[in-house]
């Protein structure tokens, strides 16, 4: 039976973890699907309202009764089937609640990154292709329509030789009522602010598929955070029959400048983006776009709620998310 979605459907969703990224999906889930159960399991760890820009935290609203979901005990024996199963927690428990769920979800889709162990995914993409099951990592980047415009530009252009992004961000500024020692990206354990910040890393193994001439990952500490590797740079070379590319990709999770930016450019031709401004420059002409953080959640999830089985946008998806955790465990110190 196609599992196709409609604003007037009625549908069972679950979220496991009810942090920044748990709220963020139960507030899409309700706009788009408000005759629909939305069940929870946020464990043992109360969190209250988070709002959209993650600048507030209300602890005297809990998001159960905001978003009108129902709160799951535990996750054995459940009864129900769910469409869609949305895993928000700490990226050392992904693959736990993965195989806990995977029976009883048509779709799962896992908040970015896959793990942070690369024993731990290995079968996973057998495992979903021998069970046709859908599964997603959740870098909605792949919605935002600058990469989609990148990528359609880049597509129809031979002579690209140089390709650098950077992500610049502050924690602090991101999560204004969180302190990163208690943060889960603290914790070596939880792979480092490197997975955090893999979403250049995603948009440029999709831009850039197949072999790859030279690739490697640096890891290191800026010292605003004791312990902490929150910087991270990737540099290659991608080599095909049409173009040699020099790519350089900056990661920056300490840094006081707020910056996420790129540059891509040709022999005669040089894109420029700037997603914090949400603007495109394509040979010094600029075009801004309208979009938000919901709507590019609104879009994944109604991206996977149309898929009926594993397909190849689903699997070469899969791939670049198991290559994202290869790299960081390849990377040096």
């Amino acid at each position: 039976m196609v599992q196709y979605a409609s604003q007037k459907t009625r549908m069972n969703f679950l979220i496991v973890g009810l942090g920044s990224a748990g709220q963020r999906h139960a507030r899409v889930l309700r706009a788009l699907y408000p005759r629909s159960n939305i069940y929870v399991f946020r464990g043992t760890r109360f969190v209250g309202l988070i709002d959209k820009n993650l600048q507030n935290i209300n602890l005297n609203i809990d998001p159960i009764f905001q978003y009108n979901l129902i709160l799951l005990e535990q996750l054995d024996q459940l009864n129900q089937f769910f469409d869609l199963t949305v895993i928000a927690t700490p990226a050392s428990s992904h693959l736990i609640y993965v195989e806990k769920l995977w029976n009883s979800s048509y779709r799962i889709l896992i908040e970015k990154p896959l793990s942070n162990s690369l024993e731990e995914i290995s079968k996973l993409y057998k495992q979903a292709q021998y069970d046709n099951k859908i599964v997603y990592v959740g870098y909605q980047h792949n919605f935002n329509p600058i990469f989609n415009k990148i990528i359609s530009i880049f597509n129809s252009y031979r002579h690209w030789h140089h390709l650098s992004c950077n992500f610049h961000e502050s924690l602090h500024e991101m999560n204004v009522f969180r302190d990163m020692n208690s943060h889960h990206l603290a914790d070596p354990n939880e792979g480092n602010a490197f997975l955090a910040l893999s979403h250049e890393i995603d948009f440029v193994l999709k831009l850039l598929p197949g072999y790859w001439n030279k690739m490697e990952c640096k890891l290191s500490s800026s010292g605003f955070f004791e312990g902490v590797l929150d910087e991270a740079k990737l540099e290659g070379i991608y080599e095909n029959d049409k173009y040699e590319i020099d790519v350089l990709v900056s990661l920056n999770f300490g840094n006081v400048c707020k910056s996420r930016e790129g540059i891509l450019i040709g022999e005669d031709f040089v894109l420029k983006w700037d997603i914090n401004n949400k603007t495109l420059n394509v040979n010094g002409t600029s075009e801004n776009f309208d979009y938000d953080g919901d709507d590019l959640v609104s879009a994944e999830i109604n991206f996977l709620l149309r898929k009926v089985d594993f397909d190849s946008d689903l699997k070469n998806s899969l791939v670049r998310a198991i290559k994202i955790v290869e790299i960081n465990s390849l990377s040096k110190l």
